[in-house]
């Protein structure tokens, strides 16, 4: 819903060398829908790491909160980045105190694998435009349980919507 992106470039050369994102938008914090700050794609070439590029990274995001878009922030760090857990993950140089909150699992799906049926007293459809809103709120109804998930609302499948080219 909300975007801003920083980037850091080289003076003389003006090569992005380094960037980082703040998106905000509805998603679900125990249970209830709230807006939610996700920073994201934090990258910096490594002969520019060590020195003080990141803390002013950091200190913009500090600046762009100020406009009280949200009061929550999470980041997701793939569990063998060991140079972001000793460097962003510590809390060092003024950089914001991050909080562990565990492991998210992502997944493979095997699209080509053959499964057995299963027998639910149902019945599998394609999806369509007229379903969307049942959809929608099937989506939400599993979200809530879910830290962090979006709040989907019908117009972010729509054309020109959040989810850009999807078909229901």
């Amino acid at each position: 819903e909300f975007h801003q992106v920083g980037v850091a470039r080289e003076t003389a050369t003006q090569r992005i060398i380094g960037m980082g994102t703040r998106p905000v938008g509805q998603g679900f914090l125990h249970g209830d829908s709230s807006p939610l700050g996700y920073l994201s794609d934090l990258r910096l070439e490594p002969q520019y790491r060590g020195g003080t590029l990141v803390a002013r990274g950091y200190r913009m995001f500090r600046d762009w909160h100020q406009d009280g878009r949200t009061q929550f922030y999470y980041t997701v760090i793939f569990e063998d980045n060991h140079s972001a857990m000793k460097t962003i993950a510590q809390g060092r140089a003024g950089l914001p105190s991050y909080h562990d909150l565990g492991l998210i699992h992502c997944p493979g799906i095997n699209v080509l694998r053959r499964m057995p049926p299963v027998s639910f007293g149902g019945e599998i459809i394609r999806g369509s435009a007229e379903l969307l809103p049942e959809i929608v709120d099937c989506l939400n109804r599993y979200n809530r349980s879910r830290q962090f998930a979006p709040l989907h609302r019908v117009e972010d499948f729509s054309p020109g919507g959040r989810w850009l080219g999807f078909d229901p």
